[in-house]
């Protein structure tokens, strides 16, 4: 469990939820990945396209992109 983020950021206060969804977690990891993936807390902290969602492989929460309905 976790409630901030790593120890040492900084991150702006919850506000919102950001819209959309969070993709489907995968159920298996690929390995591959075009960039380091940005921890979160919460929505605040990632772009406004963007959402904090849980990530299986990482095992914890990261910025992701948004889908909508």
């Amino acid at each position: 469990l976790y409630c901030c983020g790593p120890p040492g950021i900084t991150y702006p206060p919850f506000i919102r939820n950001h819209p959309g969804k969070c993709p489907s977690v995968r159920s298996t990891c690929t390995g591959v990945r075009s960039y380091r993936p940005k921890l979160c807390p919460h929505d605040g902290a990632c772009d406004f396209r963007s959402k904090c969602c849980y990530d299986a492989c990482v095992e914890h929460h990261v910025c992701k992109t948004v889908e909508f309905y």
